[in-house]
């Protein structure tokens, strides 16, 4: 490919003539029209390329089978003879201006892989400065957490705002995130003792990165002696494996009658 100018992700440009781009596919999904989840719209693709740029690309559902026999999730192609517009919509996947179109003559071909990074994976954050949670205030200016999707700080999503990063997100899995709001983590009885929560905005940055750690649910046991050593206050999140003794009938909380809690008694599996 010597011979070919490819064009950057980040640089794609409707004014761009016959601009040809060199990418993995980092997700397909079948796009639906709204309440018809039956109804297949289009194919969407998630294109990156060597640099970490992301563009997303629409196929008509009338093109849909002819390109859905050679794409394939984790390989590379160069693709070229493409359509560029807006990235419009009330919820965009991604940041990027614009979105490839695909025509019937666009020109995808399969290239042999340009990194090991099959998932697409952004794992490269050295010139990244990451906020520790514990380290979380409204006063910080455009902070970015590296988290893993658990209860030690609680983010907040709007229901307008939910179908967007609920299929991004996954229990278990570790994001690099950033651009989201802080305020004061209230109410009668919050989850956390964290001062503070996250609110997302439309435009808060989620991308899936590499593990870091191989705790994958996230648990932060604590030996049964530390409940005799050292108090815990109620809004403590900690994790014990025990055997359940006993499990009380519904308890009103006081003054709230309609919210219940039950008591449970737990013995030392050792």
């Amino acid at each position: 490919m010597a011979d070919q100018v490819i064009t950057a992700l980040s640089d794609i440009d409707p004014m761009l003539d016959d601009a040809k781009i060199l990418v993995r596919v980092v997700r397909i999904w079948k796009a639906h029209p709204l309440t018809r989840p039956n109804e297949i719209w289009s194919l969407e693709v998630l294109f990156q390329d060597e640099q970490g740029n992301r563009i997303q690309a629409s196929i008509k559902k009338a093109d849909m089978n002819k390109f859905q026999a050679i794409l394939d999730e984790g390989s590379c192609y160069k693709v070229g003879s493409f359509g560029v517009g807006e990235n419009g919509g009330k919820f965009p996947l991604l940041s990027h201006r614009y979105k490839i179109g695909f025509y019937k003559n666009t020109s995808v071909t399969r290239v042999a892989p340009f990194d090991q990074n099959t998932r697409g994976f952004r794992q490269n954050m050295a010139d990244q400065v990451i906020t520790a949670l514990n380290d979380i205030d409204p006063m910080l200016d455009d902070a970015k957490i590296l988290v893993r999707v658990v209860n030690r700080i609680q983010a907040s999503i709007k229901k307008a705002d939910m179908n967007k990063f609920q299929a991004i997100l996954d229990e278990g899995s570790c994001y690099k995130v950033g651009s989201f709001g802080v305020g004061e983590n209230g109410g009668k009885f919050p989850l956390l003792s964290h001062r503070y929560k996250i609110g997302f905005y439309k435009n808060t940055s989620v991308t899936r990165v590499a593990p870091f750690d191989k705790n994958t649910r996230g648990f932060r046991f604590e030996p049964f002696q530390n409940f005799t050593r050292r108090r815990f206050s109620e809004t403590d999140v900690v994790d014990v494996i025990g055997t359940i003794i006993s499990i009380s009938g519904p308890i009103p909380y006081e003054g709230f009658q309609t919210q219940k809690f039950r008591t449970i008694t737990l013995e030392d599996v050792e």
